[in-house]
């Protein structure tokens, strides 16, 4: 594997569900997860789950007042907090605080979605030159062995909405579908739980300097770049 621009150890781990209430894949691994976290214990770290919108979890509804993943503007983030704010724009900060860039706690991050659309797994970064969050998708596609349809996306910039890949230094995104709101398949769930334990182990064999495929952007199979809304 060429070295990723992010060449100390991955130590602090954590995994996104529920930033939407009803894409229910991610909000049943992470409560999961929450109750039994042995399966994310790795050699060389222990990955942490968040219940992203517990309140819109709670109601199975995508947000209670605003799209979390609309709410993490400059302006959001540091404006004076206040009774009458959006639930969604108080829950950002909470977030922003515990794992944005000022908090220098987390090494990575793995956000969880669904879609409605049939896309099957795709992946997707917030910059071109998040390297380690590539060689994670590349492992991902390259170490599965179900024959099912991955894809990496890599996110332009200009997305006008701030989301949470927008407060976090290395992240991977997760879209699974098809998948209707509000609904849990079980070939979905199983399939994100593997996606989510197989980029563990990158991270892991990363840190233990194992030798892994090179990768550069050109060789990834089905890649693209799309403007990616979710």
């Amino acid at each position: 594997m060429s070295s990723p621009s992010h060449s100390s150890p991955v130590s602090r781990v954590v995994v996104f569900g529920g930033t939407h209430g009803n894409e229910m894949s991610g909000v049943t691994l992470v409560k999961h997860w929450l109750r039994n976290p042995s399966e994310l214990q790795r050699k060389t770290f222990m990955a942490e789950v968040c219940l992203a919108n517990p309140l819109a979890v709670e109601k199975c509804v995508r947000y209670i007042d605003r799209d979390l993943n609309r709410s993490f503007s400059k302006e959001v983030l540091c404006s004076p907090e206040s009774e009458s704010d959006p639930y969604e724009f108080k829950q950002a900060r909470v977030l922003n605080q515990k794992y944005g860039f000022g908090s220098c706690l987390f090494d990575f991050v793995i956000d969880l979605h669904n879609t409605t659309s049939n896309m099957g797994a795709t992946f997707l970064r917030v910059s071109k030159d998040d390297i380690l969050s590539l060689h994670m998708a590349n492992y991902l596609q390259v170490s599965n062995r179900n024959g099912s349809n991955e894809k990496v996306c890599v996110e332009k910039l200009t997305c006008k909405f701030p989301r949470l890949l927008d407060v976090v230094l290395f992240l991977l995104g997760l879209e699974l579908g098809p998948q209707p709101q509000g609904v849990t398949r079980a070939d979905m769930l199983s399939r994100m739980r593997e996606l989510v334990n197989r980029g563990l182990d990158f991270l892991d064999l990363y840190n233990q300097g194992e030798k892994l495929q090179r990768c550069s952007g050109k060789g990834l199979k089905n890649g693209c770049l799309w403007d990616m809304i979710f």
